[in-house]
């Protein structure tokens, strides 16, 4: 297998990626690894242990290399012929695979970042990378997907397990991602703020989006959405496990406060979320579905109605948009409690009305001159 040589100031030594090592003659002495220092740690079969500080680094082929204490490039794991490297991570520790049909295996530590542009840092003993791939997943994971840029069949995922987490502020949705590190150590991507939250049009599923390179890139967030007639959103995200068990992502919920954003009840529910000081902000939402009536505990309501995919399943919801009727000058309107103002709903369009009082109170309307008027249709039902 292919080899690089190191000194410790006296010996040569020429190191295998198979993990052997040889002396300068060519004699097998024993076997290599890395040490929690990230230096490599020779173990002689006489006994003897050696280390040499080294430091390792991602260049800008999205490669990974061995230099030497002076930073200069010793050897290219990226480029030996016929032969694919494997990158994975445990508790945000890189274990580094040389050769994949090989069980030979090392540790490299160090501390991992995000910047604005969607590259992941990585900072190992005062060296930088900058690895350049794609932040994406379709189930909720944190996993950032690699690619030799002079190799395309050397690709790799580094995946965090962690915890997402809410943060809004001035009625802008943030995210960020607590990720755990070794000894119950956590680390935290803060997604950038070019990076969006929305809900995914026709699965009602949220899920954070962001443009690279003209294209949209994006983590679905698999989970629960309820909606209640406040408008107070709330999103329960799903627990995530790998094949052995091991928790990827924590179950965790999301809560929002909207207020109705649209101006009649057609289409999709428009939302915009509340700022701190309750009142609306420029952040929307669309939940995908249709308006209809709902019958509330004191009074018919208009009401919405949406459908979710829960494993394997059609889940469909429905629940009130809180708010009451009123007549004026012969047009029905809704006056929406939670921040929407008014509005009209159309006589023989949207609402049918009759006279009369024969149905139970929840159904009444009375009109602008006292007269009880009953509601027998609206947004699409029948009562």
């Amino acid at each position: 297998m292919s080899n690089f040589k190191l000194s410790d100031g006296t010996n040569i030594f020429q190191l295998a990626i198979s993990g052997d090592v040889q002396d300068a003659t060519g004699a097998s002495i024993g076997k290599w690894t890395t040490n929690k220092d990230n230096q490599i740690a020779i173990q002689q079969e006489d006994g003897q242990e050696t280390t040499i500080p080294v430091h390792w680094k991602f260049n800008e082929e999205n490669q990974f290399c061995l230099l030497d204490s002076q930073q200069n490039e010793v050897f290219n794991f990226c480029t030996i012929p016929d032969i694919r490297p494997k990158f994975t991570l445990r508790n945000a520790i890189l274990e580094v695979r040389p050769a994949n049909n090989h069980p030979f295996i090392f540790d490299v530590r160090g501390n991992w970042d995000l910047n604005d542009q969607h590259q992941l840092l990585f900072n190992c003993g005062g060296v930088s990378s900058i690895l350049d791939g794609i932040l994406s997943d379709k189930k909720s994971r944190f996993i950032y997907r690699v690619r030799d840029r002079n190799n395309a069949r050397i690709n790799f995922r580094l995946g965090f397990a962690g915890k997402w987490e809410q943060v809004t502020n001035d009625g802008i949705p943030r995210l960020r991602f607590s990720y755990q590190r070794e000894a119950d150590e956590v680390g935290v991507f803060e997604m950038p703020a070019d990076g969006k939250l929305l809900i995914e049009n026709g699965m009602n599923q949220f899920r954070y989006v962001y443009d690279k390179d003209n294209k949209t890139f994006g983590i679905t967030l698999l989970g629960f959405l309820k909606i209640k007639e406040n408008l107070e959103i709330s999103y329960s995200l799903d627990k995530q496990s790998a094949r052995n068990g091991e928790e990827l992502v924590a179950a965790t919920t999301f809560t929002f406060q909207a207020a109705f954003s649209g101006n009649q009840f057609d289409g999709d529910l428009g939302l915009v979320l509340l700022k701190e000081d309750n009142t609306p902000g420029d952040y929307h939402l669309s939940v995908t579905g249709d308006y209809t009536g709902v019958i509330g505990e004191t009074r018919v309501m208009v009401g919405f109605r949406f459908s979710q995919r829960r494993k394997g399943h059609l889940v469909t919801r429905k629940f009130g948009i809180g708010g009451a009727f009123s007549w004026e000058a012969g047009q029905v309107s809704y006056a929406i409690d939670a921040g929407g103002g008014m509005v009209e709903l159309h006589l023989g369009l949207d609402i049918h009305l009759k006279d009369g009082g024969d149905l139970n109170s929840k159904f009444s309307l009375v009109s602008a001159d006292g007269q009880v008027r009953t509601i027998t249709f609206l947004l699409g039902i029948t009562f």
